[in-house]
């Protein structure tokens, strides 16, 4: 008995046995027609399964269509091994598709000049008029509107006249500056300056002293040599008040008004004695060929 049982279970195990490793033809064939049609990759497997019913024309047909087909790849390869189990190789990429891929389309760019910059007009310039210089010499001696009109002409701060009047009026200052220890007039000493008159003409001299010490001024012939204390004018009411006692320091003034009648050479000088000798006098000319009074430093 038990050894029926024993040969019984071998023959069920060997019927299990065969009908495991044996596989239906036909599904082989339909696997192999379907991944034809549609390109698509089986999955595979160690071990062969039955494989279910083969599906039929008219639907293969409508799983081809609806399947989407990448262009870029190609044909799957299949490979079938001894087991009976498909294997499918990795896709290969087309050598076009990848150069249609790889390729890139420029797109043409159209350059758009700007247009170039207007340059603005320059402003119009005027050109500025500059006056010349002028020195102070040539300031002094041009004449003023007022004096143009009036027919006076200054030479210099110490000196104007008026032609048609034949008129010169002049400005002395004893001690102007420190030149000669104070010893001088308008700033001139030892004779250093020299006004000339013509022969004929009417002088108005104001003088003034601006000196700590007095001064006074009289017009003497020009000789040698100097006298210490002259009290006598070459022209006559030529000299100052207190002609050897000084007008006073600091606010001393007077006028004199005389004709230059007698051509010569003369000094203005000052009376107070020893002064004269030190240098304080300058020149005063008498002409008979001048037309128009002239200061000379």
């Amino acid at each position: 008995m038990l050894r029926l049982r024993t040969a019984s279970l071998g023959a069920a195990f060997a019927l299990l046995a065969a009908a495991c490793s044996s596989k239906p033809a036909d599904n082989v064939a339909t696997a192999d027609s379907v991944s034809a049609t549609t390109g698509a990759t089986a999955a595979p497997t160690d071990t062969a399964m039955p494989a279910p019913a083969a599906a039929s024309a008219d639907t293969t047909a409508r799983t081809a269509a609806a399947a989407p087909t990448s262009p870029a790849k190609e044909p799957s390869v299949k490979t079938t091994s001894s087991a009976g189990a498909m294997r499918v190789s990795p896709p290969v990429a087309a050598d076009s598709t990848r150069k249609a891929k790889s390729a890139t389309t420029t797109k043409p760019t159209t350059a758009t000049a700007k247009p170039a910059a207007t340059a603005k007009p320059a402003a119009a310039t005027t050109p500025s008029t500059t006056a010349a210089p002028t020195t102070a010499a040539a300031a002094a001696a041009a004449p003023s509107a007022g004096e143009a009109q009036t027919g006076s002409v200054k030479v210099n701060r110490f000196m104007s006249y008026d032609a048609a009047a034949k008129r010169v009026n002049l400005e002395i200052i004893a001690a102007f500056n420190s030149q000669q220890g104070g010893f001088n007039f308008n700033g001139g000493s030892n004779g250093g300056h020299t006004i000339t008159v013509p022969a004929g003409w009417q002088v108005q001299m104001h003088v003034k002293n601006v000196d700590a010490i007095p001064h006074s001024a009289i017009i003497i012939a020009d000789q040698r040599p100097l006298p210490n204390a002259p009290d006598s004018p070459a022209i006559p009411r030529a000299y100052t008040s207190h002609v050897n006692d000084g007008l006073q320091p600091q606010t001393g003034a007077d006028d004199l008004s005389f004709r230059a009648s007698k051509p010569g050479n003369y000094l203005i000088y000052c009376g107070v004695p020893g002064h004269g000798p030190s240098g304080m006098f300058i020149k005063f000319v008498v002409s008979e060929s001048a037309t128009t009074p002239s200061y000379q430093m």
